[in-house]
This record gives structure tokens, C-alpha cells and sequence, in this order.
């Protein structure tokens, strides 16, 4: 409890005392007029504070309005211009502008929401506006740019593609790849090399090019089983082949068709051939592995069989059965290709390891070109002397004998000739049909001779065969328009057509050449002639020289 004791002062203070407790002062005040006006003045003030948000946004400050250069300027009434705290004057569009932002902007009776969105909403809805036009100005122009040029290059492209020449070496880069795999034969060579290097006169590894630290002594990286002959199934079940309907798909893809003519077919291996190889069981002319008096004898690797003996099968056959797993990658890798095989000299005597593995047909028969080429001096090292010796070339059958298929010679065909008269190309050869089958499917046909690095002396030729109905199919995927007519033709002698749609395959007995009438190209061998003879593609050629001397 206070006991409040009052008391005035000269000078208008209060002070109050409290018996027993803090004192707390009370003041009775006596004041002036002029104090009077102060806390009115001050109590309205306090007024305005406690005064809604809303009823201070209905009534704007003048002041609050800001002029060009930041000051603030205040509304004449009494004019029509703008003055600011110095007096100085605004121009009535100033004035409208500024009436009309508080108008439609800062109007009071907006609520806030309403006032800051119209300010600062509708000035980034202009810019967002403002950006987007830009935008899309710039993209319709751009666009119409780019077009523009599109047009151009197609049209520039157009008439590159349309000319004759530009058409023609498109067709050609796009189907040499597949009519002559060089990088395919040149592959097969160096693994030849690599696996025959001392040939003939290392019957070992001694000169093969693997060092194995263990024995300290050069051994080829690979053993493989040794080979069957072509007639042999037995390691197949039911001596069928491995390929059948149900697997063929998994074995040979889409290349069924092409071995119609073979009953039994393998993948599981390659096969090896050498003359006189055949079934002694196969008593029936009319079977694929007869031959007239056979017996094992003439299945003796070790001699070379019973037809012709040669001193170096053994090896061969040896050696050939490494290759194997080699060509059978080759043959899953490529899908175009239908067989490959090395066809090997083997003293004069000739043999062959062929993928995949099928049955010759023995009543299939070709005409020997002889082996007199050997006589040729050794185009690696002529100091070595003739390719073969007469021994070698006693071995073959004479130039124009009819051979049967069972006593096949590679050595007496004039693609293999060639291929070893001249080893640095790559060769290619067709149409042809094969001499082991007596179907008509016909082939193309690419390789290169193999010539030992260590001894120089020749080892083998190469085939890798593609059938012709591949080269058509890709020639019709080719076609520039449905105007245009591809015949494609050998840069040979006599123009050896390779595929027309004027000339079909499929019932021909031969080959046709350019100057063929059912062709209707217009094109005798007097224009073909001059048409090789523009370019000498014996040796290097510029092939946009080439484009502009045909145009």
C-alpha cells in the first residue's frame, strides 16, 4: 500500500512520496496556452499513427511524388503545370502521365495486392512481352536463314549427285568393298605367311615368327585338330553335317540358298582336299564322294593319296588345319561371303583347305589351263630361279584336259595363275561358276598369291568367293532413282558383264560381254576401248580426274 502525498512546484514539476515504499511522482501540471497547442499538436500526430493503412493509402503525400531528377514536386492547382520544391514547372504531359499512373496504378481504392501487380507486374509482363517478340523475331529470321542455305546445299548436292560421273564413283566406293575385300585377302596373307614362314624347306615351327620363352624355341601360338576330307561327315552327327533346316539360321544366316547343291554341310570346321581324295564305302558313280577304284590309299596324307604323290602334303596338311579357326571367324564375320580357302602349290600336286565344309561334286568337271606358267621366272626373287621345277609342272594335268572335280588342281586354273604370276595385286575374277559343283550359281571371285617371306618361294593362292546374287541385291539397294539402270562391267578386254538387268543369270550358260545387242546400252567394244583408255588405272589415279575426263 502508497501513501500519496501531492505537491506543485515553482517550476510546473510533480513529485509524490510513498511512507514505507518507492516513491512514484504524480504531477498536477499548470500550463500555458502555448503547451496546450504543443500536445494537441502532439496528440494528433499520435492520431495519424493509430490511422488505417487503408485510409493513409487513400490520401497520398504529394510530396511522395518524385519528379524526372528525383525531387520531390508537388500539384498546382492553380495550373496546368507541375511544380517542385523549388519552384520550378512541369509540362501537362508530365502532369497526365503522373495523374493517369495514379489512376490506373496507385489508385486508394485498390487494395495493395491489386496495386503492387499492377505496378511491378505489368512492367515485367512488358518485358517478358517485349522479350518474347525479340525471340521470336530473331527465330522466324534465323529460320528463314537456315532454310535458305538448306536450299542451297541441296541444290548444290543435287547436281553433284545427278551428274553421270559423281553417280557412277558413288555406285563404285559403295560396291568395292564388296566385289574386292582387300583388306580381307591381305589379312589372309600375312597369316599364311606367318603360319608356312620357312616354306617348303622347314617342315617345323623353327621359322615362325611366336618365340615361346619356356622352350626357347620360335612355336606357332596355335594347334588345332588335324582336318577331315571333304567327303568326311563322321565327325557330324549321323555323318549329315552339322547344318540342317532347323539350325540353318544359326550356322549360315541367310545363306542357305547358295548350298542347295550340297546335301551335307559343316561349319564345325574346314575341310582339307588333295587329288584323288574320296569315300571308299561310296561304290555308286552317281554319289558326290565316288572315284573310280578307290581305296584308303587314297586318303594317305602322308604321300599326297594315290593320284599325285607329293613330297610336301604332309606338311601342308599339317599346317593347313591351323587355319581353320581363321576362316571360320571370317566366314561369321562377313555375311557376303560365301566360302574362302587357301589353295595351296604343294610340290606341283595342288590341295586346298576350303570353309565351310562341303562334298566336292565328282561329276563335276573343268578344263586345265596347264602349268607351263611356272616356267616364269620367281616375280619375288628371280635369282630362285623358275616358280616350279618340271618335276612339279609333271604333276598337273595338260593344258585343255577336261579334269573331274576329284582331281582338282588349283595350280591349273587360270585364276590362280594369275595370281601368282603377279603376287603384289589383288585379283579379281567373275562371273564364274565353281569347279566343284555342277549347279550354275555363279560367283565373284577375289584374292592374292601368298609367297614365303623367308624362302621367297610360293606357298599358295587365295579365294574368297561372294556369290553373284549378293552383287545384284546390293546394286538394286544402289539405285539413284527409279530412272536410273546400274550395269556394272569388268575393266577387261572384252567388257565381261558382270550384272545388267537386261541379261539373267539365272538360265545363262556364259558370261555376255558389252557389245551384247539384248543389253541395249549402245556401247560396242570400239567405244569400250576408248572408254578404258581414257584413264590408266594400271597405276594410281586421281579419281577427281578421273570424273572430269568421263564428263
Amino acid at each position: 500500500r502508497f501513501s500519496l502525498q501531492q505537491e506543485v512546484t515553482s517550476e510546473g514539476s510533480f513529485a509524490g512520496s510513498a511512507r514505507g515504499a518507492p516513491r512514484v511522482a504524480v504531477g498536477i501540471v499548470a500550463t500555458s496556452p502555448s503547451a496546450t497547442a504543443e500536445r494537441e499538436e502532439v496528440r494528433a500526430h499520435e492520431r495519424d499513427r493509430r490511422k488505417s493503412s487503408l485510409e493513409l493509402r487513400k490520401n497520398v503525400p504529394a510530396n511522395l511524388l518524385l519528379g524526372d531528377d528525383g525531387v520531390a514536386v508537388v500539384v498546382d492547382g492553380a495550373s496546368n503545370g507541375v511544380g517542385d520544391q523549388n519552384g520550378r514547372r512541369r509540362s501537362a504531359m508530365t502532369v497526365a502521365a503522373i495523374r493517369r499512373f495514379r489512376r490506373y496504378f496507385l489508385n486508394p481504392s485498390y487494395p495493395l495486392r491489386r496495386q503492387m501487380l499492377l505496378t511491378f507486374g505489368s512492367v515485367s509482363s512488358l518485358t517478358i512481352m517485349l522479350v518474347a517478340t525479340v525471340s521470336v523475331i530473331a527465330a522466324i529470321a534465323t529460320g528463314d536463314a537456315v532454310k535458305e542455305k538448306s536450299t542451297v546445299n541441296v541444290e548444290e548436292w543435287v547436281g553433284d549427285f545427278a551428274s553421270t560421273s559423281t553417280t557412277s564413283r558413288f555406285v563404285a566406293e559403295a560396291i568395292s568393298p564388296k566385289l574386292m575385300p582387300t583388306d580381307l585377302v591381305d589379312l589372309m596373307v600375312e597369316v599364311a605367311r606367318d603360319r608356312f614362314a620357312g616354306y617348303p624347306t622347314t617342315e617345323d615351327d623353327g621359322e615362325t615368327p611366336f618365340y615361346e620363352t619356356q622352350s626357347q624355341t620360335n612355336v606357332y601360338p596355335l594347334r588345332n585338330n588335324l582336318l577331315p576330307s571333304d567327303w568326311d561327315f563322321r565327325h557330324t552327327p549321323l555323318e549329315g553335317g552339322n547344318v540342317v533346316a532347323a539350325n540353318a539360321a544359326e550356322h549360315v544366316q541367310g545363306r542357305s540358298p547358295w548350298y542347295s547343291a550340297n546335301p551335307r554341310l559343316s561349319t564345325a570346321a574346314a575341310m582339307y582336299s588333295m587329288q584323288g581324295a574320296c569315300d571308299p564305302r561310296a561304290t555308286n558313280s552317281s554319289e558326290l564322294a565316288y572315284y573310280p577304284d578307290c581305296t584308303d590309299a587314297n586318303n594317305d596324307v602322308v604321300t599326297g593319296g594315290a593320284v599325285a604323290r607329293s613330297p610336301t602334303n604332309e606338311q601342308v596338311y599339317r599346317k593347313a588345319a591351323d587355319l581353320s579357326p581363321f576362316l571360320k571367324a571370317l566366314f561369321e564375320s562377313h555375311q557376303a561371303l560365301a566360302s574362302s580357302g587357301y589353295f595351296f602349290g604343294n610340290s606341283g600336286a595342288g590341295s586346298s583347305v576350303f570353309f565351310p565344309h562341303y562334298e566336292v561334286d565328282s561329276s563335276a568337271t573343268y578344263v586345265s589351263v596347264g602349268c607351263e606358267w611356272m616356267r616364269a621366272p620367281n616375280p619375288v626373287d628371280a635369282s630362285l630361279g623358275p616358280i616350279g621345277t618340271e618335276e612339279e609342272i609333271d604333276r598337273c594335268h595338260p593344258e585343255g584336259a577336261v579334269v573331274p572335280a576329284r582331281e582338282f588342281n588349283p595350280l591349273e586354273r587360270a585364276w590362280c595363275r594369275d595370281q601368282a604370276l603377279d603376287p603384289g595385286r589383288v585379283r579379281s575374277v567373275g562371273p564364274y561358276t565353281t569347279a566343284w559343283s555342277a549347279g550354275t550359281l555363279w560367283f565373284m571371285w577375289t584374292g592374292r598369291a601368298v609367297y614365303d617371306l623367308v624362302t621367297n618361294a610360293f606357298i599358295a593362292c587365295i579365294s574368297v568367293d561372294m556369290p553373284l546374287d549378293g552383287v545384284i541385291k546390293l546394286l538394286e539397294e544402289l539405285r539413284a532413282d527409279e530412272l536410273g539402270i546400274v550395269t556394272l562391267v569388268r575393266n577387261d578386254d572384252s567388257g565381261t558383264v558382270v550384272t545388267s538387268p537386261k541379261f539373267d543369270f539365272d538360265t545363262a550358260e556364259s558370261t555376255t560381254k558389252i557389245d551384247d545387242p539384248l543389253l541395249e546400252k549402245g556401247v560396242d567394244l570400239q567405244i569400250f576401248d576408248k572408254i578404258k583408255a581414257a584413264v590408266d588405272f594400271s597405276q594410281a589415279w586421281d579419281p577427281r580426274n578421273a570424273s572430269s575426263i568421263y564428263l
